[in-house]
């Protein structure tokens, strides 16, 4: 599941995910813009973060593909691999269920279960190689 997920931070300070169809001189052209919003709770534990994915622009426009200008983005990264897999999960769910525009908070253990048990078989391995480190 090779896809063109970006996140990126606008001048307006949201954050949105999308898919970056194409990229032109002067704009990014996206599908699927989700905005992010981050959310801390201090528990007994230590402090929790988690994300949440609403609809960006869809509550407003009809519109599947949007041009962004690229005036309009303070920076764009690549989502990480864990990150993409989420975004996917909530727009199949957002189809799935046909959803009107509402804010899903974080994922249950069972749903992020769910995610990492989806076959992911077009992907390239992720290999983490320690960092080797030598304190005098």
């Amino acid at each position: 599941m090779k896809t063109n997920c970006h996140v990126m931070k606008l001048n307006n300070k949201e954050d949105i995910i999308c898919i970056v169809e194409e990229t032109k001189e002067t704009s990014y052209i996206i599908s699927s813009p989700l905005q992010m919003q981050s959310h801390n709770e201090i528990t007994e534990k230590g402090l929790r973060e988690s994300l949440g994915l609403s609809r960006w622009i869809q509550p407003f426009s009809d519109e599947r593909v949007y041009e962004l200008p690229i005036s309009s983005v303070t920076f764009t990264a690549p989502a990480s691999v864990g990150l993409s897999r989420y975004y996917a999960y909530v727009l199949k769910s957002m189809e799935d269920k046909n959803l009107q525009p509402t804010i899903i908070d974080h994922p249950t253990e069972m749903e992020l279960q769910e995610i990492l048990d989806e076959d992911f078989t077009n992907e390239d391995p992720i290999i983490f190689t320690p960092v080797k480190t030598t304190l005098h």
